[in-house]
């Protein structure tokens, strides 16, 4: 790829992964301007194949000459930068596809998520582990922060990614500080962030830096949910999808789409009467995945519900 636009790379480093087996990460000097237009170029091509891709930083060389603009496009402007609305829409034929656990997210098979509202006693996790499976989910998320004793969220993190695994599901929880962001990220497949008051930002920066996808909630208005979503892909993981927690109008949700390149997900209530309806209209709005709150009393009759409405086709 580097050589297509005629870089010359270097350097070229790995580093196992800490957390996921078997997967490394690679370092990569190259002798290139950032800003040339081959550089752009390239990373543009990498990140449609990588889950993560940050620059580190970019020095002078005597042997690599800088880029230099005419005095045409300095009067132009053309070193302002594009909007963070404009950078979103710009990266939408080059976002890579969301990977969580081994499911991608598609249109053609939307991502099923099972969200129980606590730590569950009776059944087990491991009953409702099963239950998922065989009514056609993919990701079991259970709040593992709950409590505030550290032992036991350590146990109950250990206990989701070892009965997800079980059944060939993705493990998820809901993550409040970067300190439980980066012990969910030890374990699990994907992490949801609810950031506590004060600490918005230092969160945002974590799920950056991380290597595990993130699935943002919608914040109050549009811009702010854009900003939010550029200071992590900034920060290099690129794996982020947002998560409409607002029950957005369908023209608001369509603007949103409009606006960048991410993927959305939607969060429903498994006692929703119409849930299998709203289920497919959403899908068919371009929504790729659903986060079911399920009820002690409904089970997972809801989600099996969606599953038949969305598969049917």
């Amino acid at each position: 790829m580097l050589r297509s636009h005629h870089i010359t790379m270097t350097k070229l480093e790995s580093r196992p992964i800490i957390g996921n087996p078997w997967e490394e990460m690679f370092y990569v000097d190259v002798a290139a301007n950032v800003n040339s237009t081959e550089m752009q170029a390239a990373l543009k091509e990498l990140g449609q194949i990588t889950r993560f891709i940050k620059i580190l930083g970019c020095y002078p060389s005597a042997e690599v000459a800088p880029t230099r603009l005419s005095s045409k496009a300095l009067s132009q402007g053309s070193l302002t930068p594009p909007s963070t609305e404009a950078r979103h829409r710009d990266d939408r034929r080059t976002a890579a596809p969301l990977q969580v656990g081994r499911f991608c997210l598609s249109r053609q098979e939307p991502l099923l998520a099972a969200m129980l509202p606590a730590w569950p006693e009776h059944p087990s996790l491991t009953e409702e582990a099963r239950r998922l499976k065989e009514h056609g989910g993919q990701v079991l998320a259970a709040p593992c922060f709950d409590s505030g004793d550290s032992q036991q969220q350590q146990q109950h993190l250990q206990q989701l990614r070892e009965t997800a695994a079980r059944f060939d599901l993705a493990a998820m929880t809901t993550v409040h500080t970067p300190e439980q962001l980066g012990r969910a990220a030890e374990s699990l497949d994907v992490l949801l962030l609810q950031p506590i008051e004060g600490r918005r930002d230092e969160l945002l920066t974590a799920a950056g830096r991380c290597t595990r996808p993130v699935l943002l909630p919608l914040a109050d208005s549009l811009e702010q949910t854009l900003a939010e979503a550029e200071q992590i892909l900034a920060e290099g993981n690129q794996q982020l999808a947002l998560l409409d927690t607002r029950s957005l109008a369908l023209p608001e949700l369509l603007h949103l789409q409009q606006q960048t390149h991410l993927p959305l997900l939607s969060r429903l209530q498994g006692q929703d009467s119409l849930l299998p309806e709203l289920g497919h209209a959403l899908k068919e709005a371009g929504v790729l995945g659903f986060c079911i709150t399920l009820n002690e009393n409904d089970g997972m009759a809801p989600l099996q519900q969606l599953a038949q409405r969305l598969y049917r086709d």
